[in-house]
Formats: structure tokens, sequence, C-alpha cells
């Protein structure tokens, strides 16, 4: 199950927020892949980028390093 991206104002910067599980075999990696190159697009834009688990039981810090690191 993935969220809609939630776009909220936070002190005169928005925030884009998307749930994800890095268990997810479909279209988790396509939308965090989309997330990497908007922020790339938006750097001048106002706007911060926050992924946040939906599965913290199997989303370890460890397995949360590993899933990060083919964006970087």
């Amino acid at each position: 199950m993935v969220t809609p991206l939630i776009l909220i104002p936070i002190k005169e910067k928005y925030m884009l927020l998307i749930s994800f599980f890095s268990h997810c075999p479909t279209i988790c990696p396509a939308m965090t892949m989309n997330m990497v190159k908007l922020q790339k697009s938006a750097k001048d834009l106002n706007i911060g980028f926050v992924s946040f688990t939906v599965d913290p039981q199997k989303d370890s810090s460890e397995r949360l390093l590993w899933y990060q690191m083919p964006l970087e």
C-alpha cells in the first residue's frame, strides 16, 4: 500500500512527505527514484523532502541504509 504524496507548509517552507517500505518489490523503488529526481530538480525551491517507513518492524536502521545506498 502506497500513500499519496502530501505537501504541507511548515514555517514558510513546504515539506513533501511520502511513505514506503523497503521490502516492497513493485512501486516503492520507482516512487523513491522519482522522489530523488524531483528533489534534484527542485533544489532551488523552498521544499523539503521526507520519506518514512510504514513497516518499522522489517525496516531496521541497517535495512534503511542499504535501501538508501543506490539513491546517493
